[in-house]
């Protein structure tokens, strides 16, 4: 392929993608869901049906039209979906590196600060 041939398809390209955004976040979407965590988009569809379309920790529910709030938790060692949660849960368990300990130190320091008050 030239680099004329290059050119023209990537004009084409952003054309389409100028024309069509709904439809290129569908088929980005759909890319990551598989290629990062192997789901297709039934899969996930079935997962938030199962989570009652509510974040699997806090259980806020999320805005079906648009799911950009709703992320996808997995192991970082396994790669493993464990569910989906909102963007404030899925920050928590980050920054507690998925340390169960940590958690747990945070439960006990709110509940001992709740005494204190």
């Amino acid at each position: 392929m030239t680099y004329k041939d290059k050119e023209k398809r990537n004009r084409t390209k952003n054309i389409y993608r100028k024309n069509h955004p709904e439809s290129t976040r569908k088929i980005h979407r759909n890319y990551i869901l598989k290629s990062k965590y192997n789901l297709t988009p039934e899969q996930y569809n079935e997962m938030l049906k199962k989570q009652d379309f509510k974040c699997a920790i806090c259980g806020h529910p999320f805005d079906l039209l648009k799911l950009h709030n709703a992320e996808i938790d997995h192991n970082h060692q396994t790669n493993k979906v464990r569910g989906i949660l909102c963007h404030k849960c899925n920050v928590v368990l980050g920054m507690a590196n998925d340390n169960i300990n940590v958690l747990y130190s945070a439960i006990k320091y709110l509940k001992e600060s709740d005494k204190n008050e």
